[in-house]
């Protein structure tokens, strides 16, 4: 599977289409799975969610060249006080529901909809990359709590 992060290195230019982002979603079977992290980086260039699609088995889903990230988190609803930052991984309880992908009235942009149990996103950017990795290979802010 050839990303737009690899052909870049390479000096080429190869954006996913829509369709094909759909496609990959729908082979990762993502629904229900749970949510490891999400984070913006890069001074909102970057948006990326981790799903955890089997047991020790994660998925990275990165937004690239975004131009806008909004998201609502569960913080007013939350039954105590606590910090994600602080939550364990069997505290954390966000479950992707949804993630929607369609065009945006910018061309050259599309526009992702994520709906996790407890967050709200909606991304505008211009590509998205897919990476598979063994949970062991990534060090979460939630290991710490462990």
């Amino acid at each position: 599977f050839l990303s737009w992060l690899d052909a870049r290195t390479k000096g080429d230019w190869f954006k996913m289409t829509i369709n094909e982002i759909r496609k990959k979603l729908d082979e990762i079977n993502y629904w229900d799975c749970k949510a490891l992290d999400f984070a913006i980086q890069y001074f909102g260039d970057e948006a990326e969610i981790v799903i955890e699609i089997q047991e020790g088995l994660c998925y990275s889903i990165k937004f690239l060249l975004c131009h806008k990230v909004k998201y609502e988190t569960d913080v007013k609803d939350r039954w105590k006080i606590t910090e994600v930052r602080n939550m364990s991984k069997k505290q954390l309880g966000y479950y992707v529901q949804d993630i929607t992908v369609k065009e945006h009235d910018e061309s050259d942009f599309i526009e992702v909809q994520i709906i996790l149990d407890l967050l709200y996103v909606n991304i505008v950017c211009k590509d998205v990359l897919f990476s598979q990795f063994p949970y062991e290979m990534r060090e979460f802010f939630w290991h710490r709590n462990e």
